[in-house]
């Protein structure tokens, strides 16, 4: 089974950064167009959202993960905050389509600030992932983790590293003080 949640992920957030453009063009220039626009936006990213959380559980499920450690705390924020994200995306959508004719001044700033709490969560949400996987490995293919270098002891050049031209590791050095 193919782990789907690092292609999915990427639609949510491209939806939340676009969704905030579209609600600040919305509130800040009047542009009707927007709203229009956002309307179609919203929704499609709340399913984005909910398809990158649950491929993000089926992950946990279903592929080697830490069980403890700091790869294994962030893991359990990340799905926190997964878990919030799809929700606060879906609760948006069912708010705005429930008072999508309201044109108050008050309502579209309060849609902007929405837009910017959603745009900060699953960038930050995302951000953790992103640690998960370049950092810590995680949902990497294993093809992709046997051709990597293992990282060499802090001071020892990796195998088969040059030396730098210059000062040496090997010698002595005597300091007067």
């Amino acid at each position: 089974m193919p782990n789907l949640h690092p292609q999915i992920v990427h639609f949510p957030i491209a939806g939340g950064i676009f969704l905030l453009l579209l609600a600040a063009a919305w509130s800040l220039l009047n542009k009707e167009s927007a709203r229009t626009a956002a309307l179609w936006v919203l929704p499609l990213t709340a399913l984005g959202a909910l398809g990158a959380a649950t491929t993000g559980l089926i992950f946990e499920e279903f592929f080697p993960h830490p069980h403890e450690g700091e790869a294994f705390q962030l893991m359990e924020l990340h799905e926190t905050l997964g878990l919030v994200t799809a929700a606060a995306f879906v609760s948006f959508t069912a708010l705005i389509w429930i008072f999508k004719n309201k044109v108050s001044r008050i309502f579209r700033w309060a849609c902007l600030l929405a837009a910017l709490g959603l745009a900060g969560l699953v960038i930050f949400t995302g951000y953790l992932g992103g640690e998960l996987g370049h950092t810590h490995g995680l949902a990497m293919p294993e093809e992709a983790k046997k051709s990597e270098t293992p990282p060499s002891p802090k001071g020892t050049p990796p195998e088969g590293a040059q030396e730098p031209h210059g000062d040496s590791h090997d010698h002595d050095h005597h300091h007067d003080h």
